[in-house]
C-alpha cells in the first residue's frame, strides 16, 4: 500500500519474499525508488488513468544482481475516500522467459526445416555439376594450368557435398538407439565450428584415446557437445585454446567402464557466484544472446543415458581454465584409458 507520491505504508510479507527488503526498511520512503522498477515508456500516463478509472493494470520490470532483471505483473487499486494505491504485483520472469524460449524453438525448428529441404534440392545439382567437372578434369584439350584449376574446383564441389550430408545428418534422427561413435560425432561438430576457430584465431588441441562406441542417438549426443563447443569457442572472442580430450576410466563402484570427454577452454571463466546456477533453465551469462536453456537441457540428455555432467572453472598460471567434462556409461571395454 503506498500513496499517490509512491511513498510506502504497508508491506506484507509476501512483498518482503519478492524484493527482499524487510517492512521496518523500507516503510515511509519511496517504494520503486528503493526497488529500482523500470517502467515502460507508456506507462507515464498511468497516474491519471488510476485516479480516473480506480484501477491500473501493466507489466514492468525490476532490476537485479547480475545485471538480469525480473517481470512483473502489477495490479492496482486507488482508493479515493484514503487516498492510497494498493498494489498487488506477481513475479512472472519464469512465465516471460519459457515463453520466449518456446517461440525461439519453433523458430529454430521452422529454420531447421528449411535447412534440411535446401541441403536435400542441393543434392541433385551438386551431382551435375561434379559429374561435369570429372569430365572436364580428364577432357583432352585442356593443358596442365586448366586441368589444375579443373582438380581445385571438383574439391571445393567435394567440400560443398559433405556440408550438405552434415547438415541432413544434423537433422535426420533415429527412433531406435545405435551404436554412436563419439570421435566421429566430435569431429563433425568441430568442423562445423571450424570456421568461428579460425576467426577467432583459437588453436584446437584433440585427443581421442577411444572411438568412443555408446548406444544411443546422434541427433542428442550431437547436441550435447554441440552445446559444450561452442560455448566454449564463445568464451574466448580474442583467441585462445580449445582442449577437447577423450578417453575411459573404470568405474569401481559399479565395475563398468565410462567414456569421459572433456572440453576445455582458456576463455573468460566462469564466476563463482554464477556456478551454482550454470544447469538451471532460463539461467544465462550472454544477457539477450542467450536462452539459458543450453546447459539446462544437455544435462537432462547425459542423464538419460545415465551419465553425469561436471564442470570446473580456475585460475591458472594468471589465465581462466574452463572444463566441461561428460561421463557415458556403457562404452566398449577396448578402449584405451583417460
Amino acid at each position: 500500500m503506498r500513496d499517490l507520491a509512491g511513498v510506502l505504508t504497508y508491506w506484507n510479507a509476501g512483498a518482503e519474499a519478492l524484493y527482499g527488503w524487510d517492512r521496518n526498511e523500507i516503510l515511509g520512503k519511496p517504494v520503486h525508488e528503493i526497488v529500482e522498477t523500470e517502467f515502460p515508456a507508456e506507462s507515464t500516463s498511468s497516474q491519471s488513468t488510476l485516479i480516473n478509472d480506480g484501477r491500473w493494470m501493466e507489466i514492468w520490470f525490476r532490476k537485479q544482481e547480475m545485471a538480469a532483471k525480473s517481470s512483473l505483473a502489477s495490479r492496482q487499486v486507488f482508493k479515493k475516500e484514503v487516498g492510497s494505491v494498493l498494489e498487488i504485483n506477481r513475479d512472472i520472469t519464469a512465465q516471460i522467459r519459457a515463453e520466449e524460449a518456446l517461440r525461439q524453438t519453433e523458430r529454430l525448428a521452422a529454420m531447421g526445416r528449411v535447412a534440411g529441404i535446401i541441403a536435400h534440392e542441393i543434392n541433385n545439382p551438386l551431382e551435375a555439376i561434379t559429374n561435369a567437372f570429372y569430365l572436364l578434369r580428364n577432357h583432352p584439350s585442356l593443358d596442365e594450368e586448366a586441368r589444375y584449376y579443373a582438380q581445385l574446383g571438383e574439391a571445393e564441389l567435394a567440400r560443398v557435398g559433405h556440408i550438405t550430408k552434415q547438415t541432413l545428418g544434423f537433422l535426420q534422427g533415429v527412433q531406435h538407439p545405435i551404436n554412436v561413435p563419439i570421435a566421429g560425432l566430435l569431429d563433425e561438430v568441430l568442423q562445423l565450428q571450424g570456421r568461428l576457430l579460425l576467426v577467432n584465431k583459437i588453436v584446437l588441441d584433440k585427443k581421442y584415446f577411444s572411438d568412443g562406441q555408446i548406444r544411443g542417438f546422434p541427433v542428442e549426443l550431437r547436441q550435447v557437445f554441440l552445446n559444450l563447443i561452442s560455448n566454449a569457442i564463445q568464451a574466448m572472442p580474442d583467441g585462445g585454446k580449445l582442449r577437447i580430450r577423450m578417453g575411459t576410466r573404470m568405474n569401481e563402484a559399479n565395475g563398468r567402464t565410462d567414456l569421459c570427454i572433456s572440453v576445455c577452454d582458456t576463455g573468460m571463466g566462469i564466476k563463482p557466484e554464477h556456478a551454482k546456477h550454470l544447469f538451471e533453465p532460463f539461467f544465462t551469462t550472454k544477457s539477450t544472446k542467450g536462452t539459458g536453456l543450453g546447459l539446462w537441457i544437455s544435462k537432462g540428455i547425459i542423464q538419460k543415458y545415465e551419465g553425469t555432467i561436471q564442470f570446473r572453472s580456475i585460475l591458472f598460471k594468471g589465465r581462466n581454465m574452463t572444463s566441461f567434462r561428460v561421463i557415458l556409461p556403457g562404452v566398449s571395454p577396448a578402449s584405451k584409458g583417460f
